[in-house]
């Protein structure tokens, strides 16, 4: 028998070499492991944020310059009492353009600051956590200073 070479062959690591039923049981803890974190989780809220014209669409006003303000999928979130609500995303339409608004999140309806710019709630858990001032142009929103 060739004294360099063990009848089980090594897998190799970090420190020098492990035999396969280390290797096993060491797989076998991280299995078990992972399974102890799956119930420490709350299961995830779907998050539907495509604005891709499904029936979920609707109008809820046009500016002036005939720039339609459009509500679209959101996602389902809960108050602190528990009553559900659908906070939703807002995209700006002219025409064949879409402006989606990144990441605002609202339940009430914006309004026409001036002829470019919209004021908005964000909402979170269905109450309002900050204003934000919107570009029409870009679909850009920036934080209301003072609110």
């Amino acid at each position: 028998m060739n004294p360099e070479r063990s009848e089980e062959p090594a897998l190799s690591g970090a420190k020098g070499s492990l035999k396969p039923r280390t290797g096993i049981f060491v797989l076998f803890t991280i299995g078990l492991m992972a399974c102890s974190e799956s119930g420490r989780h709350p299961p995830a809220i779907p998050d539907s944020t495509s604005s891709t014209g499904s029936s979920a669409d609707s109008l809820i006003m046009t500016l002036a310059d005939s720039t339609g303000v459009w509500w679209v999928a959101g996602r389902a979130d809960t108050s602190s009492a528990g009553a559900v609500c659908t906070e939703r995303l807002l995209e700006l339409r002219r025409g064949d353009q879409r402006l989606p608004v990144p990441l605002l999140y609202t339940l009430g309806v914006p309004k026409a600051i001036n002829d470019s710019t919209l004021r908005a709630a964000l909402y979170r858990h269905c109450e309002v956590q900050a204003w934000y001032l919107v570009d029409t142009r870009t679909g850009l929103p920036k934080p209301e200073r003072g609110s």
